[in-house]
């Protein structure tokens, strides 16, 4: 009898372990990408051509809670906001927020939203006035199309099926090519890096940084590619002129070696070098 009593102690303590374990949290900095500016993600979605999620929340909602601890930390829910933008409404704070380090920074990231700071979240609120005047139940989520016009809407917890099924409906509504989170983040981290590069003159890896842009499939992407090289082959032609201005030969064919160099695939390379094999 002892023996029993205490297997089933035993059960009861893993059980109760199981459970916490099921419902921690995400690790800050994980889950899904929320935003909180409005109109920053609206010309997000409408350049990627996906749906929008805006879910409101509050602080003391148990269903809000069950929502946020269990719903929007499943794992087949994260993996398909990536095909959408996702903003999040919460004017309240005391649910806390977690210091991490991301890089080299220290931040304090939203216990609830783990990819955000609470202050976006927050922000988030001022887009409630777009869909609802006076009182609502929370949560509410409501899915827009890429332009942030209203699809339809939910009120509490769907649940993790649910949600998944809503998402998939809302995806269906939206026709085209649809571009990735992850294909994104790509383009405008090369873009950083690009505007970064050419701000130091190194003009070498902003072309190829706005060349690689170029190559990733589609159409905001052979955009932000075009018009940093045309940037590019505008300084270029600066250069151009500049060395064409040189009189010593040697110091005129190095500097129109480096043009051929620094923009490669562009027209002022082509240009420089016509140049450079007409003092050979």
């Amino acid at each position: 009898m002892k023996n029993l009593a205490l297997t089933c102690v035993l059960l009861l303590v893993a059980g109760t372990a199981a459970l916490a374990q099921g419902k921690k949290s995400a690790a800050p900095g994980s889950g899904i990408e929320w935003q909180g500016d409005w109109e920053s993600a609206v010309k997000e979605a409408t350049a990627r051509n996906v749906p929008i999620v805006f879910t409101i929340h509050k602080d003391l909602c148990p269903r809000c809670k069950s929502m946020e601890e269990g719903t929007l930390k499943n794992a087949k829910v994260i993996e398909l906001s990536k095909t959408f933008v996702n903003v999040v409404a919460h004017q309240e704070t005391a649910h806390g927020s977690t210091e991490t380090v991301q890089g080299r920074e220290k931040l304090k990231l939203c216990n609830d939203y783990g990819s955000i700071p609470c202050e976006t979240h927050v922000k988030g609120w001022g887009a409630v006035g777009h869909f609802i005047n006076g009182t609502f139940g929370t949560p509410t989520t409501i899915f827009c199309d890429p332009t942030g016009k209203e699809l339809f809407r939910t009120e509490g917890d769907p649940g993790t099926g649910d949600m998944v099924k809503k998402m998939g409906e809302a995806l269906a509504k939206v026709d085209g090519e649809k571009i990735s989170l992850g294909t994104w983040s790509q383009a405008n981290q090369l873009r950083a890096e690009a505007d970064a590069a050419f701000e130091k003159g190194d003009l070498k890896k902003a072309v190829d940084a706005w060349t690689k842009i170029g190559k990733l499939k589609g159409l905001p992407f052979r955009t932000m590619s075009q018009d940093g090289l045309k940037k590019a082959d505008e300084k270029g032609e600066e250069a151009l002129k500049a060395a064409l201005a040189i009189e010593n030969a040697e110091e005129k064919k190095k500097a129109l070696k480096k043009i051929v160099d620094d923009f490669k695939g562009l027209s002022v390379a082509g240009e420089a070098k016509k140049e450079l094999d007409a003092l050979k």
